[in-house]
Parts: structure tokens; C-alpha cells; sequence
């Protein structure tokens, strides 16, 4: 599957794997091996915006954009109260 893909400030072109989990379409990021079992990183996509390749029926376009959750900034935590 051809999308976009963001990190950071970027967005660029991506080829990624595409599965369906129980319907849900997932752009597979990468594969982590821990101690030889293999899992994948995948984001969810809406299935929508997928689009087959005219002639070649295993090549998919997604019109949306994607984004690593491994990259995406996360709020500051709240400070905590000190004890008294």
C-alpha cells in the first residue's frame, strides 16, 4: 500500500503493508523481534479511503495520512503535588 505517512513536522510518500484484522484495515510500520517472537507496530486506517490499483489487485492507495504513534508527542503530566 502506497499513503502518506507523518513524523514529526514531515509528511512523506510510504509503502507499507496492508492486513484487515477482523475487517479493520492496518498499515503495518515495522516489525519489532523480542526474543524471536515477531509483532508488529500497525496504525488503523479508514477503510475508505483505500483504493485498489487498477491491474494490479494486491497494490492499494490510501488517501488519507497516517501517523506513528511512537512519534506523536504526548501532553506534559500535570505537576504533582509535593508532600508537606
Amino acid at each position: 500500500m502506497i499513503h502518506r505517512h507523518q513524523f514529526g513536522n514531515d509528511t512523506l510518500r510510504r509503502v507499507s503493508e496492508l492486513v484487515f484484522l477482523r475487517g479493520e484495515a492496518k498499515a503495518v510500520l515495522e516489525w519489532i523481534d523480542s526474543a524471536g517472537l515477531r509483532t508488529p507496530i500497525y496504525v488503523d486506517m479508514d477503510r475508505s479511503k483505500l483504493r485498489m490499483t487498477r491491474g494490479i489487485r494486491t497494490l492499494y492507495y490510501y488517501d488519507g495520512t497516517t501517523v506513528d504513534p511512537r512519534f506523536v508527542d504526548l501532553p506534559s503530566l500535570p505537576e504533582s503535588r509535593k508532600p508537606s
